[in-house]
C-alpha cells in the first residue's frame, strides 16, 4: 500500500510540473504586441496593446520624428499613466495616444516626415521581448 501511495505521488507531482511547463507558452512578438500608427485627417493615432499577461515598459515606449530631423515627441504627449509592477513603471493595458500633424509640421521642414515607434515588454511569466522599432512614412500633404 505504501508503495502505491508512493506510486501515485510521483505521478501526481510529474504530471503537475508537466502541466506547468505547458503552462508557459512562449509568444512570439507579433502575438505578444499588437501596434498601428494610422493618420486620420490632421492626427496620427498610435497604439500598442500587449497580449494578456505582457506588459510594455512606460521608460521604453518612444514616439519620435527620425527623418529628416530626430525630434523625440514622447514627453510631449498625454499618455495613459503607467502602474507599477515589479519595481518598474509599466502598461499592461492599450496605449493609444493621439500626435498633431501640426505640431510635427511645426518642428519638420519639408513635405514628408519618417515616424518611428519603439517599444520594448516582458509577459508576467518572466520572458522578455528584444526592442522593437516600427518606421512609418507620411506626406504632409495627405
Amino acid at each position: 500500500m505504501k508503495k502505491l501511495f508512493l506510486l501515485m505521488g510521483a505521478f501526481l507531482l510529474l504530471s503537475s510540473s508537466a502541466f506547468a511547463i505547458q503552462q508557459r507558452v512562449v509568444l512570439s512578438p507579433k502575438d505578444a504586441f499588437s501596434y498601428s500608427v494610422k493618420r486620420v485627417d490632421n492626427v496620427l493615432h498610435v497604439n500598442v496593446t500587449p497580449a494578456l499577461d505582457i506588459y510594455v515598459y512606460d521608460d521604453k515606449l518612444k514616439f519620435e520624428v527620425i527623418k529628416p530631423k530626430k525630434i523625440d515627441y514622447t514627453s510631449k504627449l498625454k499618455r495613459p499613466k503607467p502602474i507599477s509592477y515589479q519595481e518598474h513603471l509599466v502598461h499592461m493595458d492599450p496605449v493609444d495616444v493621439e500626435i498633431p500633424i501640426a505640431m510635427i509640421k511645426k518642428d519638420v521642414n519639408g513635405e514628408s516626415f519618417t515616424f518611428r515607434l519603439s517599444f520594448q515588454g516582458c509577459a508576467k511569466a518572466g520572458i522578455c521581448y528584444s526592442p522593437m522599432h516600427y518606421d512609418y512614412m507620411f506626406f504632409f500633404d495627405e
